[in-house]
Order: structure tokens, then C-alpha cells, then sequence
């Protein structure tokens, strides 16, 4: 199973601790006797079990560094994650969409059962898609189908790459095909004039959007809330008004072409 912190930063922390036990040549029954604890207390403290932040501090007073420090070192460890792709992950995500949201799932943090009802396989089916993924240097996978990820949650798709482009066509497509008067479809559109220092913070204002939706969807899982998957596009656009105005009239007349060719035809006055 994926577990739900399967792209948790618990591993990351650990494997820290740990090479500062190996830096400073010290074995487990060392810390051990020197923390009060027995050597098998201490292994399941170092595999995140019943490891506590103050027990957590002991640990690193005995390494001769205070609590705020390690944090520093951890979070060093964890920003040495890679968070764009290489060409060859790139090309084969893109050319997989079912390899590619499958570690679109993990990234969300998504458990193995989860995965599994999210894209309609079987456990079967996913065991050899993480294996592809873990020969992409992507994640490793280790026993239960439980995962670490290799790469930063926080990863850049750059535009002009092939997943973009692929994803961007496919939610083209999708968005126009929509009904836009529906119930189950949520949308609004603004125009405002905007200097490119605006520009600039909407940009932003798009990231700390897509941040508070992905809070409310951790929110709904942890709560058990019944819950269905949606795509959200946030975009700005450039608008020429001229040209809008022309293109909402060929619009309006193309519906009123369609109105008028579907009105029977009334036979001439007169007529028997």
C-alpha cells in the first residue's frame, strides 16, 4: 500500500539523523546507552515510531546540535530533491497519461486503495506502473507498495514541455465540451486593465489559489467527506476589446443562423 504520507518529509528526517549517527561513528547501542534507552527503543524511534519532538531534541543534543539547527539540515536534505523532470521522464510520462497520473495521485498523496478507485485498475495494475516509475528514478518503491519519492512534491512543469502541451490540448478539448449552464460547472470571468506589475501578482495570486485548493481537498480527505474530481483552470489572457466585440457578434449571428435554419417554414399566404 501507498501509505498516506508516502511523500512525507518523515523519511528525509530520519535519514538525517541517521548520517549523523554514521558521521560521528557511532552504533545504535551507543545512542542507546547514552539516551537512557534500549537499542531496540532506539531502532523503532529511527524508523519514525513513537519518536517524539522531545525525544527527538535528546537526539540532538547528544550530536552537539540544538533542535532549530537540525530542522536546517533536514530541510537542506529535502530541498536537494529535483523539481523539474529530465527529458526521458518527460517524454515517457507524456507518452503514459495512466503512468503519469499515477504519480500525479502520489504527489497528492493518494493511498494504493485510493490510486486504484481513482483510475478504475487493480492492484495488479499498479505494482508494474510504480516499478516504471522507480526505473525513471521517479520514486522508489520497497515492500506493500509503499513509495518514497525522489523528486520534489512542489514539481515545475515548464510550458513548451510535452506533458504541459499534451495536458493543455486534452483540458481544450475537455473545457469546450462542457456544459456551462450546469450545475456540477462552476466558473467566472473578469476583465480588469493591468499593469505588469499586476500581471505579475496575479501570478501569484493563481499559485496561492491553487495552494488553498489543495488545502480544501486535504480538508475533505481527512474529514471522510464524499468527495468528486474536478479541474480547475486558472488563466489570464491578453484581450483586445475591438476584437472581442467583432468575435462576440460572429458568434451571435452564427446562433442565429442555427435558430433560423431549424424554424419550420410557414407555407406563402394564400396557399391551399
Amino acid at each position: 500500500m501507498i501509505d498516506s504520507d508516502a511523500a512525507s518529509d518523515i523519511p528525509s528526517v530520519l535519514r538525517v539523523l541517521k548520517a549523523m549517527l554514521r558521521a560521528r561513528g557511532l552504533h545504535y547501542a551507543d545512542l542507546a546507552t547514552a539516551l537512557g534507552k534500549s537499542e531496540s527503543s532506539l531502532k523503532r524511534y529511527l524508523s519514525g515510531r513513537r519518536l517524539t519532538l522531545s525525544g527527538l531534541e535528546d537526539i540532538c543534543r547528544l550530536f552537539g546540535v540544538s533542535l532549530a539547527e537540525f530542522c536546517e539540515i533536514a530541510a537542506k536534505e529535502l530541498s536537494n530533491k529535483p523539481d523539474t523532470l529530465t527529458p526521458e521522464q518527460e517524454r515517457e510520462l507524456a507518452a503514459d497519461p495512466e503512468l503519469m497520473l499515477v504519480l500525479v495521485l502520489i504527489l497528492q498523496r493518494r493511498t494504493s486503495a485510493e490510486i486504484v478507485q481513482d483510475l478504475a485498475i487493480d492492484e495488479t495494475r499498479l505494482f508494474p506502473l510504480l516499478m516504471r516509475l522507480e526505473r525513471l528514478n521517479l520514486l522508489k518503491v520497497y515492500p506493500g507498495n509503499r513509495v518514497r519519492l525522489l523528486i520534489s512534491e512542489k514539481l515545475n512543469v515548464p510550458p513548451g514541455s510535452p506533458i504541459r502541451d499534451g495536458f493543455v490540448q486534452v483540458m481544450k478539448d475537455d473545457f469546450m465540451r462542457q456544459d456551462w449552464v450546469s450545475a456540477s460547472s462552476h466558473w467566472s470571468v473578469q476583465m480588469a486593465r493591468l499593469s505588469d506589475a499586476s500581471v505579475a501578482q496575479l501570478d501569484m495570486l493563481i499559485i496561492n489559489f491553487n495552494m488553498q485548493l489543495h488545502a480544501m481537498a486535504d480538508r475533505d480527505r481527512r474529514e471522510g467527506l464524499d468527495a468528486r474530481w474536478y479541474c480547475v483552470l486558472s488563466s489570464g489572457i491578453e484581450t483586445d476589446l475591438p476584437d472581442y466585440i467583432r468575435r462576440v457578434r460572429e458568434v451571435q449571428a452564427r446562433e442565429q443562423d442555427k435558430t433560423s435554419a431549424a424554424e419550420p417554414e410557414m407555407p406563402p399566404e394564400g396557399s391551399a
